[in-house]
């Protein structure tokens, strides 16, 4: 039997580990990528099949607000440039790895290559990296932290320590650090609120849709 941990991580651990190593492989980014939102979101299906956690609906409306109200502060804040101030306090090991900025259009000219590779990245943007993030940072993360019985721990339900446990993963797993920071507070408190993990998942997944909007219209390819 796979031990419960294993199944609520496993989305997201596939991802950042996938990612990192593809990364290492300039190169082959376009041709490897989509194989990190894939096999998260497949391990995503497969979890939730088996543990039930993610009920769609459409009483959202607060996930949409908190959704719309993260991105604009996100980019925002990302404007501001302040991360090359705090990385230089920190040391190698606490800096977050830099996106690899990689611009399809460039690369990959107007072919066929160049939509197999937007529809791949716009999918891990919008639902495998939602889908992912949220079940570990919501759902797992807060009830591991604060009990030792965490499958039986009330959902959304934070004390300081998880609430400062998530934020400051959150923050030190992205290179827009302020940004992530005030990112990771918001919906934190929306799950808090709303006690919902599928409406922080649809507050990411709208972030994430207007990220990509943002970044192709306006070539800012380092925020993606």
């Amino acid at each position: 039997m796979i031990p419960s941990a294993i199944i609520y991580c496993s989305p997201f651990i596939s991802y950042v580990a996938l990612t990192w190593a593809i990364g290492h492989a300039p190169e082959y980014y376009h041709i490897l990528y989509p194989i990190a939102p894939v096999v998260s979101f497949f391990l995503f299906i497969a979890a939730n099949k088996n543990k039930k956690f993610v009920k769609p609906h459409l009483k959202v409306f607060w996930g949409i607000v908190a959704g719309v109200a993260g991105i604009v502060l996100w980019i925002l804040l990302c404007r501001l440039n302040l991360e090359a101030f705090i990385f230089r306090l920190l040391p190698d090991s606490l800096s977050p790895a830099q996106r690899p900025g990689f611009n399809p259009f460039e690369s990959l000219g107007n072919g066929l290559a160049l939509y197999i590779f937007l529809f791949f990245r716009i999918f891990g943007l919008a639902i495998a990296v939602p889908a992912a993030e949220e079940l570990f940072y919501k759902d797992f993360l807060p009830r591991f932290v604060d009990e030792s019985d965490w499958e039986h721990a009330q959902r959304g339900k934070f004390t300081p320590l998880s609430f400062a446990v998530v934020t400051i993963l959150f923050t030190l797993s992205h290179p827009e650090m302020l940004a992530a920071f005030v990112y990771a507070v918001l919906l934190n408190v929306l799950y808090m609120v709303r006690k919902d993990l599928f409406e922080c998942m649809v507050a990411h997944s709208i972030s994430n849709i207007a990220l990509a909007a943002y970044v192709l219209y306006t070539g800012e390819w380092r925020l993606w």
